[in-house]
């Protein structure tokens, strides 16, 4: 039997119609899709760094030292701070005036 001969109850469960969440969701997640891809591209935002001659790995994140987060955990870089999504640990650069 093709799809066209099948009556309409059995076309819904067998084909159901994708759900489309709202308008500005969809704009959120095209844009945060966006800048991931571009991120991926431009070699990504990673957690370390190794340089190709030495072979040599450094971080580029600040490790969290709280005892509660464990090694591995590190700090997201903010342009007037530290913070850790984890335990919500938080370094505030000095601000110069």
């Amino acid at each position: 039997m093709s799809p066209e001969e099948l009556p309409d109850a059995i076309l819904d469960a067998a084909y159901p119609i994708p759900y489309h969440p709202p308008l500005s969701r969809r704009r959120w997640l095209v844009a945060a899709l966006r800048l991931r891809a571009a991120a991926e591209a431009d070699g990504g935002v990673g957690f370390y760094k190794v340089d190709d001659a030495t072979g040599k790995v450094t971080r580029l994140r600040k490790e969290c030292p709280n005892a509660e987060c464990g090694a591995g955990t590190f700090m997201a870089n903010h342009f007037d701070r530290h913070y850790c999504g984890k335990c919500g640990l938080t370094y505030v650069y000095n601000q110069q005036a």
